[in-house]
């Protein structure tokens, strides 16, 4: 969002968002839902046009950082890129890719399943993209999502906070029945 001045409210964000993409995106839907019930099966290839992906999970395990994602049709697809970036911004890095990683070369034009682990999991704010590659090279974005890594020492500073928050609680509702005539 931009104000009258075309200065955008927060600048961290503007620099995350592919606006071409979402217009165009736009654009698209629209087209498709004049035309009525006749609205055209893509594959995930079409032009940057995702059909039938749930988006991109993902979970730690052990302190690595697991992604996972599907898609519901991959026609001429040979297999997926996985990239990585810090959240403030800079260029993403290529992390996991269909021509070394077995894992993530595509199951098929009906589509599959995918899990991978990233291998460089360091605690911090990550911005993960998973990038789909045709038959003559092309790539597009297919999904991506932000994943925030704590160090073990946070991790105990939360755990020490949530117990204290509990104790504060069950002293307050302890001295709430003592204090409560209806109670005694």
């Amino acid at each position: 969002m931009f104000n009258e001045n075309g200065v955008a409210y927060a600048p961290w964000v503007s620099q995350q968002i592919d606006e071409d993409a979402i217009i165009k995106d736009l654009i698209k839907k629209e087209k498709y839902s004049a035309e009525g019930k006749n609205k055209k099966q893509t594959s995930i290839l079409d032009r940057g046009e995702i059909v039938g992906s749930e988006g991109m999970k993902w979970r730690m395990s052990d302190s690595n950082v697991q992604l996972a994602w599907s898609t519901g049709g991959e026609a001429n697809n040979q297999g997926f890129i996985v990239e990585k970036r810090p959240s403030y911004g800079g260029d993403f890095q290529e992390i996991g890719s269909y021509q070394e990683v077995g894992a993530l070369k595509s199951a098929g034009a009906g589509g599959g399943k995918y899990v991978y682990t990233d291998p460089s999991s360091a605690a911090g704010s990550w911005i993960y993209r998973v990038q789909d590659c045709d038959d003559v090279g092309k790539q597009n974005v297919l999904c991506q999502c932000f994943v925030e890594v704590q160090t073990e020492s946070e991790n105990k500073a939360q755990m020490g906070v949530l117990v204290a928050l509990v104790g504060i609680l069950t002293a307050a509702a302890a001295a709430g029945s003592l204090l409560d005539p209806a109670m005694n």
